[in-house]
């Protein structure tokens, strides 16, 4: 019998495949050193497999993105570029949402996801003082991963659904709180009011991005004149930290910001290949130095600006093509979930990146509502 690669059996594989990296492997177990690198390997694999398989035709969009990756990859030696050829192909997959929002709904795979989040949560409960894990260990990982999790549920069973939001609450995380709350917020029907499909068409990723990049600039100015002003908290238990905002934890992860855009300034070169962790730990001491403030070598908790560090002026491209698949997804019935998730790129530097952004596609489709759908499915073929 021969096997056909049908587009609901390519939506099925690439689902199980997140899915499976996401709340079923073992990550922390077998990933000690790099809480990233096995799911992430296997990840790229299997979705530069399934690219190669479906490969028929590109868009100019797709075939520019494409030699910008393979010219990055030659140029810097880094083969870690070729992970955003994963980009590329979810903006194929997008096309089939209708199956995706089908398998969701029908298949199984989410309890058992939700048995693996509970099975690692008892496995890890009450490490460093929080009571809720999935196989990723680190906790604001785990939480956006629930976070998702429980939203996806609502489409099978609401009980269950809320069973799992609120368990989450449970990794204390001020991240999950605040996706929480967005997602309750931007429910109420004062809140669609104000937020019509014009405004939110306004606030795609790009333009979050900009926003959210000299927002974070400021507050990093503003935690570095606390901390000369010796208003920084220097210890705080995990509780507490709920409810301090000037906390040394906060201190760093936002005067990282300032330290990577002056780590350019001072290094204009590497704005094209990004700088190394041993470059960083070097223009990073300098920096601090030069700032008389503490240094700790922290990347920074945003997506665009670690990505900046990491890869240079590519991230900028990966943010424009990354928010050209997200606003076709987007509308009043899942902003506030996108906001949401959204926050999490933009405080916590996870979300839209990787194995993370299919599974954030995946939770925006699964509750763009039926009308939406149609509806984006006709303008998308106008």
């Amino acid at each position: 019998m021969k096997f056909v690669l049908t587009h609901e059996k390519i939506v099925k594989i690439v689902v199980f495949l997140i899915l499976f990296c996401t709340y079923i492997l073992p990550t922390a177990e077998i990933s000690a050193e790099n809480i990233y690198g096995p799911p992430k390997a296997i990840f790229v694999a299997g979705i530069f497999i399934m690219y190669i398989l479906t490969f028929k035709k590109c868009s100019l969009k797709e075939l520019l993105f494409g030699i910008l990756v393979v010219f990055m990859t030659i140029y810097t030696k880094e083969i870690n570029y070729l992970m955003f050829i994963t980009i590329m192909f979810l903006d194929k997959l997008i096309e089939y949402k209708d199956y995706i929002k089908k398998y969701l709904k029908k298949s199984n795979i989410l309890y058992i996801c939700l048995i693996f989040t509970l099975l690692y949560s008892a496995l890890y409960f009450g490490q460093n003082n929080r009571y809720a894990h999935t196989s990723i260990k680190e906790i604001n990982q785990s939480g956006l991963a629930i976070f998702c999790l429980g939203v996806l549920l609502f489409q099978k069973n609401r009980k269950i659904a809320v069973f799992t939001l609120a368990f989450g609450c449970l990794t204390l995380s001020r991240s999950y709180l605040l996706a929480i709350a967005c997602m309750l917020i931007f429910k109420t029907n004062f809140a669609k009011k104000i937020f019509t499909e014009k405004i939110i068409s306004k606030l795609n990723y790009t333009n979050l991005t900009i926003i959210s990049s000299i927002g974070l600039f400021l507050l990093g100015i503003f935690y570095i004149m606390q901390y000369k002003m010796g208003n920084i908290v220097f210890g705080s238990n995990e509780v507490n930290r709920l409810f301090t905002l000037l906390d040394l934890s906060n201190f760093f992860r936002f005067s990282a910001v300032i330290i990577v855009v002056l780590c350019f300034k001072n290094n204009l070169s590497k704005l094209l290949t990004g700088i190394t962790d041993a470059e960083y730990i070097e223009f990073g001491q300098a920096t601090a130095n030069e700032l008389g403030i503490i240094y700790r070598v922290t990347v920074p908790h945003n997506l665009f600006f670690s990505h900046l560090k990491i890869y240079g002026i590519f991230a900028v491209f990966e943010i424009m093509y990354t928010s050209s698949i997200l606003k076709k997804i987007t509308n009043s019935n899942n902003f506030g979930i996108y906001i949401g998730i959204a926050l999490y790129s933009i405080l916590l530097g996870a979300g839209f990146y990787s194995y993370w952004l299919y599974l954030s596609v995946f939770v925006l489709i699964a509750n763009m509502g039926e009308v939406e759908l149609n509806e984006k499915e006709k303008l998308n073929n106008c």
